[in-house]
């Protein structure tokens, strides 16, 4: 309701100002302390008083972690399998040293040491990011060549190239990806796709936005004596991507190699459902790069043992159901306003929910004890980067670890169980594809 900035004793009211200058008012200089006045929602009218002192925050979870994952009886070279999550590629714009291509290089580094034979890079849910941690980042697989095409409103095209003179990472990649990966995320994948470095796996493409915005001040084009300081801001789209063959990503986005039915893939996501969306088009291909084709022979193979273990997956046939049913329903577009019908309806919901959920909580306590014996898993954070041996990953308390998470009132009443071992099923069934990969390429070397 009010902040003392300074701790100086004057308080400033804030509830009717401007959410960017209340959190200028917040932030100050670590080890500085600053007083709150705080209503509790759940005790209106009931005003108090807060002193904090401040320090930074690290919001960990965002940034890009991994893991290591050993399968035991596994033949060697294919026994070990590394996990990279990147929710975003982001980077420090006021001079810092965090930057995520930084990040995954030092990651990359200890699976090497650690003897990583493959691995997979989790794109889902990735909007996107700095372009320029995306160009660092895809020599790191694919070595020295362009990366994307950019071309402006003139028509002028400038390549962004990687300058890695060798792959810091050389084993098969699998890269999962849904509708909400998008802009940066969907060039690294595009990229690995178009050198024949990974095999994409997921919805059946990303989201679809292949353009660059710049916001522009209208105030700079009124008269001189004009209230300028409220023109507001005009978003013009100044650039769009493509692809190194020559594609855009806009509109079309990355189609999967091998599709899975995704949480997303029931819903209306994607540039294409925006209205005015810019079309999909093409310019000519970059000639400086060299494509891998050793994908593309073991493809149809890897499609078929990934056809074979979905259709035996019960939690991936669920998932099918569940976005057909979900299909049905926006199809059809209509909600009965008969009472009785509409609590037969939830009652039908419910009753599936539930019977899902008690013939899952039996069969991830088999699947627990089955990983137990399948699986070691490492814990790769950027502080364990340098740690002799690295962790037993321990997915409750890592979550802890990185954020403190308020007590949400409601979570008892969600009696869904949580995928044992921290893998859900299209991470397990990337990890598969892997292991494929790495069987396919053994009798080849």
């Amino acid at each position: 309701m009010a902040i003392d900035s300074n701790n100086t004793g004057e308080m400033v009211d804030i509830l009717f100002m401007k959410l960017d200058k209340v959190v200028d008012m917040i932030r100050g200089s670590e080890n500085s302390q600053i007083r709150l006045k705080v209503e509790p929602a759940d005790a209106p009218g009931q005003a108090k008083i807060i002193t904090l002192t401040r320090s930074k925050v690290p919001l960990k979870d965002e940034l890009a972690k991994a893991e290591i994952i050993e399968l035991n009886g596994a033949p060697d070279g294919q026994n070990r399998i590394g996990v990279l999550s990147l929710p975003s590629f982001y980077a420090d714009m006021d001079g810092g040293d965090r930057r995520c291509a930084a990040d995954v290089k030092k990651l990359l580094e200890r699976m090497n040491k650690e003897k990583v034979d493959g691995l997979v890079i989790d794109l889902r849910n990735n909007g996107g990011g700095s372009l320029e941690e995306v160009r660092l980042m895809t020599g790191f697989f694919t070595g020295r060549g362009p990366v994307v095409q950019i071309k402006d409103t003139r028509g002028n095209v400038d390549v962004k190239t990687a300058n890695n003179r060798e792959k810091l990472f050389k084993g098969p990649i699998v890269v999962l990806i849904n509708k909400l990966s998008a802009s940066a995320s969907e060039i690294l994948a595009a990229a690995l796709q178009d050198y024949g470095r990974a095999v994409i796996v997921g919805d059946t493409s990303t989201f679809g936005k292949g353009t660059v915005q710049q916001p522009v001040d209208i105030g700079q084009y009124l008269p001189y004596f004009s209230a300028r300081d409220r023109a507001g801001l005009l978003k013009v789209t100044t650039q769009k991507f493509y692809r190194v063959p020559g594609g855009s990503t806009q509109l079309k986005g990355v189609e999967s190699d091998i599709q899975l039915p995704t949480a997303t893939a029931a819903f209306e996501l994607g540039e294409e459902i925006l209205d005015y969306a810019m079309p999909y088009d093409q310019i000519p291909p970059c000639h400086n790069y060299k494509k891998d084709s050793a994908i593309a022979g073991i493809l149809p193979a890897l499609k078929a043992a990934s056809a074979e273990r979905v259709a035996k997956d019960r939690d991936l046939q669920i998932a099918k159901e569940d976005i057909a049913m979900m299909k049905q329903r926006i199809k059809d577009n209509k909600l009965s306003l008969n009472k009785k019908v509409r609590e037969q309806e939830n009652a039908s919901l419910e009753e599936r929910r539930k019977s899902i959920n008690q013939e899952r909580k039996t069969r991830f306590a088999q699947m627990a004890k089955d990983d137990a014996a399948k699986y070691k898993i490492y814990r790769l954070t950027l502080d364990d980067i340098n740690a002799p041996e690295l962790p037993l990953a321990n997915p409750e308390k890592d979550n802890e670890q990185f954020m403190h998470v308020a007590e949400d009132p409601t979570a008892e009443l969600d009696d869904s169980p949580e995928y044992p071992s921290g893998l859900d099923p299209e991470l397990r069934e990337g990890i598969n594809i892997v292991q494929d990969m790495l069987k396919q390429q053994t009798p080849a070397k």
